[in-house]
């Protein structure tokens, strides 16, 4: 009979809370029904912003002026998320004659930095279950 219990006790206490969950991204607002997404997604302050350096990322088709991409089985913690819209498919983010970005980009909370790069603390969220980002691509 204590082994009954045992086993029990093991089967309710491997039903906690889940160690891992899914980023659903979904992207709106695309300029142009061409070209691709690229994302990143990061779970270091000092990694942010270095592509190579990132946790994750996708490169999704665009097909509509609204895009999803899942994140699956992410480890559960902090993270921050940016993209930009590679309309041309070179792989890479296009920048004017002064360095600012000529294609479209969009940040996690959907902060819109001002004046230089966005910091990683105003981009963090907290991943404690499956979560539902919406990035709004500003141009």
């Amino acid at each position: 009979m204590k082994l009954i219990y045992t086993i029990i006790l093991l089967f309710i206490l491997g039903f906690k809370s889940p160690k891992r969950a899914n980023i659903t991204v979904i992207v709106t607002n695309i300029g142009k029904v061409k070209g691709q997404i690229i994302m990143t997604l990061y779970n270091k302050k000092a990694d942010f912003l270095h592509r190579e350096r990132k946790f994750k990322g996708a490169v999704v088709k665009i097909d509509s002026i609204n895009v999803k991409y899942i994140f699956t089985n992410i480890p559960l913690g902090k993270y921050a998320i940016t993209l930009f819209h590679d309309e041309n498919s070179n792989g890479k983010m296009d920048r004017n004659f002064i360095g600012l970005p000529s294609e479209g980009t969009a940040f996690s909370n959907n902060i819109r930095p001002s004046f230089g790069p966005p910091k990683y603390e105003d981009a963090m969220f907290d991943l404690v279950k499956d979560k539902v980002v919406y990035l709004r691509v500003v141009y």
